[in-house]
């Protein structure tokens, strides 16, 4: 057996190996489209992620979802030290920074409509109106007040002619019909009276700069920063939940992959594992040699 002979078929079946495993993995990305003969698809046409796109984005999304980015996780982010010292600088800057030298309806009508903010703001007087009056309610206005209106009485009628008209029960009896009165009145036309002096003070403050709000609690920056974190600590404490349930990973990240052209997916796996593909059709070509060898070994014996 001549050298070409005992060469021959380690280079075929190195050149064989190499160029099979190069087409299988070319064949993960190509052909990106069905090619057709006639009303037939050629077989493994499109290439395996092409075909299979759709699959491999929602398992990779659930995985993501299940493994990598839970809701936990997002929770975990939101309530972190880091989104709340975040929040606090967002907002300081706000009060603060340029923005603090602008007014509240003049920060609200870069993002929403001059009618919108107006809609905001009655909503929010109304809802204000409503809680404070509501509170006015629960407490035993007539109590307060009878017990008010029996000191007063008693003092500017102690001494005097008054006084001789007055008696206990009078001042008592007196007491009360203003008291119960008073409580009457407040109940149905509380809203009434609390409206105007709620939107004369609501004026005001939409048309005070942010940064006079906090310099007329005459707090510390360290404190003012203090309850900012805290009121957002307590925010996410109780909606962080909620807010991760609207964060669906497995939806988003199957929607985005979805999205990416074939072309695109090709280029992220060559970018992460090019070296590694590499040597999958290097060690092909080995494998051939081998078996080439092999063969020629065996063919010689026999």
């Amino acid at each position: 057996m001549t050298i070409l002979h005992f060469l021959a078929g380690p280079v075929i079946g190195g050149i064989i190996g190499y160029f099979t495993n190069y087409a299988a993995i070319k064949m993960l990305f190509h052909p990106r489209e069905p090619v057709k003969i006639g009303k037939y698809t050629l077989p493994f046409t499109p290439g395996i992620i092409p075909k299979r796109k759709n699959l491999l984005a929602r398992a990779i999304g659930e995985t993501v979802a299940e493994k990598v980015f839970t809701k936990e996780d997002i929770e975990g982010v939101f309530l972190s030290e880091k989104m709340k010292k975040a929040a606090s600088e967002s907002v300081w800057q706000v009060i603060y920074g340029q923005e603090g030298e602008r007014t509240p309806s003049e920060l609200a009508l870069g993002i929403m409509s001059g009618e919108e903010l107006e809609d905001m703001k009655e909503q929010m007087e109304k809802t204000a109106c409503k809680k404070i009056h509501q509170a006015i309610c629960r407490t035993n206005i007539a109590s307060l007040v009878t017990a008010e209106c029996e000191k007063v009485l008693h003092a500017k009628a102690r001494g005097t002619m008054l006084g001789k008209v007055l008696n206990e029960s009078r001042i008592q009896s007196i007491s009360e019909y203003v008291g119960t009165s008073m409580e009457a009145y407040l109940r149905d036309e509380g809203e009434y009276l609390i409206m105007p002096v709620l939107e004369k003070e609501t004026e005001e403050l939409m048309e005070q700069p942010g940064r006079l709000w906090l310099e007329e609690m005459d707090e510390s920056e360290e404190r003012i920063r203090f309850l900012i974190e805290k009121i957002y600590e307590k925010f996410m404490t109780d909606h962080s939940r909620q807010a991760a349930e609207l964060f669906d990973i497995a939806a988003l990240t199957e929607k985005k992959i979805i999205e990416f052209d074939a072309r695109d997916v090709e280029k992220l796996v060559y970018a992460t594992i090019r070296k590694e593909m590499q040597a999958v059709v290097n060690l092909g070509g080995v494998l051939g040699v081998i078996i080439g060898f092999v063969n020629t070994f065996i063919n010689s014996i026999g």
